[in-house]
């Protein structure tokens, strides 16, 4: 894909997901918890695109050799550290469905954080 086709796809996607939280936030409300997350998300969402459209305009690549290292290091850890999660959480909950939900944002965090940690630390492999 040239630089174009991604600025054009990052900028839609963008405006879909948008006015979908703004659909959702307006039908469901702001009272819960769950809209504040879907919030917080998007807000994150939004710089995450904002600083992609920076780099394409400056003609810099999307992904490097180094950016795939890092998230394969960051997804191995955070991989290794979600099997104890739900290791615990098994023993823990015996409802099914309180467990995956915990399990299944557990994970999304300790990706996160994982790749926070692999990105500011200078011990990749070249």
């Amino acid at each position: 894909m040239n630089t174009i086709t991604k600025r054009v796809l990052l900028i839609l996607f963008t405006i879909s997901y948008i006015v979908g939280v703004v659909m959702y936030v307006l039908t469901a409300g702001f009272q819960n918890l769950q809209s504040i997350v879907i919030i917080t998300i998007s807000i994150g969402l939004l710089v995450f695109v904002y600083r992609q459209l920076k780099r394409i305009r400056h003609g810099e690549v999307m992904e490097d050799e180094l950016s795939f290292r890092v998230r394969d290091k960051a997804a191995a850890r955070s991989f290794y550290i979600s099997i104890y999660l739900w290791l615990v959480l098994s023993y823990v909950y015996e409802i099914p469905g309180i467990a995956q939900v915990i399990g299944m944002s557990g994970m999304a965090v300790l990706f996160a954080v994982n790749y926070f940690i692999a990105s500011r630390g200078n011990n990749i492999d070249y």
